[in-house]
């Protein structure tokens, strides 16, 4: 039998809370054993946000005392510490920027990939792929390998820079660049496996690259608001508005990336909901000295659609804004199970937000995605009876009724609980009594109960975080 191949991957970030979960998730779900993070900095929480994701994944973080200086030399001495003395217990390690996410075109995983990667080979170069910011001002609310759809050509002469996957022992010691290692006895190839050609300088290839095999989708420029926070961050450098034209090339659309999102989306609620319970265990959750009852705050209706014949529900708590609703189904125990919503990236909520848009002269309701903007869609019965969110206008097709429920739709203790936590004013202190005596069922209140939350218990939650709540 042989023994499996250990694969990591490290990386020098700073202020990347947006977007780190999907980084870390990305890594993860590709089949890396062990990320090791070096930390340069940070004053967002992204910081703590990767210590709660080292307790479902093995993460090794580390701190960058001085972040005087050039970020290049920084990135020099962190990528020299891991090949000297953290490499050498993996057999392939890859060094990565936060916005760099390699995409293998033929293989489901790395271990995959390397499997059939020759014994003569010690690097493999993995050519970019620059994505712009599809047409993207404002950081998008949702995740960027969703967000961010579109890319330059692979003739386009940044995408001939690579970075490298390398055998620890085929390192010769040397330094060059962040983008290539000096080999002794070794061949550096492709994506392809075929060797590379360099230009005058090592680490940027002289031909048009071959993305045939793998890429990495470089997310160099996102929107102008996370490049504006870039300019802020490089203390070393200065950025303008002509350096984010050169990078924000838009050509060609892409959707494979977006497909890899319902692997990646279980695994961060996991760690969001690890971020909560830490918050959460330093709260005093004396509750004999309850606020006043307020009734019981919330309605369950059943969403009816002539073309859609599914059970769909939605849960109103008039607290969390009197045009919101949380559509939902159930398992048959009454228990909410996630709805697949084309072109909504939030696969694995059982509660999906969106807004109510009334219209009075039908008796119905549009139902509007909060981060597109886009309507739901209930598709004829050809289309298998898909909802999709994906309409800027409102026709026949994206127009409901409510009708109240006159039987029982969720399990006897969920409702139960929804009843207790919205019979009295939602507070931190109620939150983290409530999931102390039933976890399991405060899983599916909890992202609700969050949402109203009045704004100062809301600061409060985040100072309890260590970040933002985006």
């Amino acid at each position: 039998m042989h023994r499996k191949k250990r694969i990591a991957v490290a990386a020098i970030i700073r202020d990347e809370r947006s977007d780190i979960l999907t980084w870390l998730g990305w890594y993860r779900n590709l089949g890396v054993d062990t990320l090791i993070i070096f930390d340069d900095g940070s004053s967002d929480g992204t910081t703590q946000i990767i210590r709660d994701a080292a307790c479902c994944f093995d993460i090794r973080l580390y701190k960058i005392e001085n972040q005087e200086g050039s970020h290049i030399l920084r990135q020099k001495d962190v990528y020299l510490y891991v090949l000297k003395n953290i490499a050498p217990y993996f057999d392939w390690v890859g060094f990565f920027d936060a916005d760099e996410f390699l995409f293998l075109e033929k293989n489901q995983n790395l271990a995959d990939f390397f499997a059939q990667v020759p014994a003569d080979v010690g690097a493999v170069a993995f050519n970019w792929c620059n994505y712009g910011s599809s047409g993207h001002v404002l950081k998008p609310q949702s995740p960027l390998i969703w967000a961010f759809d579109h890319h330059s050509t692979a003739q386009e002469t940044i995408n001939r820079h690579v970075k490298t996957f390398i055998r620890p022992a085929a390192w010769s010691g040397e330094w060059v660049n962040v983008h290539y290692f000096p080999l002794k006895n070794s061949r550096y190839v492709d994506a392809s496996l075929n060797d590379m050609r360099w230009s005058k300088t090592p680490g940027i290839s002289s031909e048009t690259p071959d993305w045939s095999s793998g890429r990495i989708l470089h997310y160099q420029a996102r929107s102008m608001e996370h490049f504006i926070e870039r300019a802020k961050r490089r203390r070393d450098v200065t950025l303008t508005v002509d350096d984010f034209r050169i990078i924000d090339r838009n050509e060609l659309y892409a959707e494979n990336p977006k497909k890899m999102w319902e692997n990646i989306a279980p695994w961060i609620k996991k760690v969001e909901l690890q971020s909560y319970v830490r918050a959460f265990k330093g709260l005093d959750n004396n509750q004999n000295n309850k606020s006043e009852y307020l009734n019981s705050e919330f309605n369950i209706y059943e969403i009816v659609h002539e073309h859609y014949r599914k059970k769909l529900f939605a849960l109103y708590v008039p607290r969390a804004g009197e045009d919101k609703v949380f559509i939902f189904t159930v398992d048959e125990g009454g228990f909410p199970v996630p709805i697949k919503i084309e072109f909504d990236y939030r696969v694995c909520d059982e509660f999906v937000e969106y807004t109510l848009i009334s219209i009075p002269s039908q008796n119905k309701f549009a139902l509007q995605n909060p981060t597109t903007h886009k309507y739901l869609c209930a598709l004829p019965s050809e289309c298998n009876l898909k909802l999709s969110s994906s309409r800027k206008e409102i026709s026949d097709w994206e127009k409901y009724s409510f009708k109240e429920c006159d039987y029982p739709v969720i399990h006897p203790s969920l409702f139960l609980l929804l009843q207790d936590i919205f019979s009295y004013p939602v507070t931190l202190e109620s939150i983290s009594y409530f999931y102390k005596i039933d976890p399991k069922m405060m899983y599916y209140i909890l992202p609700i109960a969050v949402k109203v939350l009045p704004p100062e218990e809301t600061a409060q939650l985040e100072i309890l975080l260590g970040f933002k709540i985006l």
